[in-house]
């Protein structure tokens, strides 16, 4: 017998800034663990612990994701050691940003912020409007604004 889940996961990531600072001390482990096992030409005490740190940091760097259930969407980073259930009936509205999903809710004044994969962003705001959650979608009014160079629109000015 077939049974059929009733959830639809999303991978999130971390804001840029975070991610940027997560990695860079990650991968520095690895080097440095490298550069031990160089020096020695051994596995030794001092770079096994090191390099087990790394695929420890590396494992639970890459397990941050979103349960989207009928009435509630829970939050898991670090493979689930940190999570988040909110209630879709709490969430005043949605704003959508790019690939940065804000969330206010009705009995709070701060603000929760999710960033979302660009392909599931579409996707998500449908499942959201199923649901009858307020979704403002925010993201045209910056694409006429931006230009197809990477740093925003370059202006003429002499100097």
């Amino acid at each position: 017998m077939e049974t059929k889940k009733n959830y639809r996961i999303f991978k999130l990531h971390f804001d840029w800034a975070y991610l940027i600072i997560y990695w860079s001390i990650t991968i520095s482990l690895l080097c440095f663990s490298i550069s031990l096992f160089l020096e020695f030409l051994t596995i030794d005490v001092r770079n096994t612990p090191l390099f087990i740190l790394f695929l420890v940091m590396a494992f639970l760097g890459t397990g941050f994701q979103a349960k989207l259930y009928n009435q509630a969407i829970i939050i898991s980073n670090f493979r689930g050691i940190y999570r988040k259930k909110i209630n879709l009936v709490d969430v005043a509205y949605i704003s959508v940003e790019d690939k940065e999903l804000v969330w206010q809710l009705n009995n709070q004044k701060k603000l929760v912020r999710i960033g979302l994969d660009e392909k599931d962003v579409d996707l998500f705001i449908q499942l959201m409007k199923e649901a009858h959650v307020v979704v403002r979608d925010n993201r045209s009014e910056k694409k006429k604004h931006a230009s197809n160079f990477p740093l925003g629109k370059l202006e003429n000015k002499s100097y």
